[in-house]
């Protein structure tokens, strides 16, 4: 129900809304690792970044879809698509050009918003019984 007086999205399904998050959480923790793991290997010349890369690039551009929505004008979703652009142009850096200047950076930032997920995650569960 959008109530459109105190401008709040109320979910009244509260499974549906917990397995949404449990998504996107999901995909943060793994884009998450994935870059971590290719921190890691940055000399290991067996490990398949290309690969690697790939599977974290397909996650982050689930992660864009999952803001679409007829109206893009709230700041956190036009934050959010920004950062998760800015992490896939840092994967492509990595793989195509062999530059790891921008990964720390993205290893941080989504860091920060699974943290985050985590936090609405947890708050959505707690509260699920009410």
């Amino acid at each position: 129900m959008n109530n459109k007086d105190s401008g709040m999205f109320l979910i009244e399904n509260k499974e549906l809304t917990v397995n949404a998050l449990s998504h996107v959480e999901g995909a943060l923790t793994k884009s998450l690792k994935n870059l971590n793991l290719i921190n890691e290997n940055k000399s290991n010349k067996d490990f398949n970044l290309s690969g690697v890369c790939k599977e974290t690039i397909s996650l982050l551009a689930f992660l864009i879809k999952t803001l679409e929505n007829d109206d893009k004008t709230t700041r956190l979703s036009r934050d959010l698509d920004y950062l998760y652009k800015h992490c896939i142009f840092s994967l492509i850096r990595v793989r195509d050009h062999n530059d790891y200047e921008f990964l720390k950076g993205s290893i941080k930032v989504l860091s920060e918003i699974s943290e985050g997920w985590e936090r609405v995650t947890a708050a959505v569960v707690n509260n699920q019984g009410n």
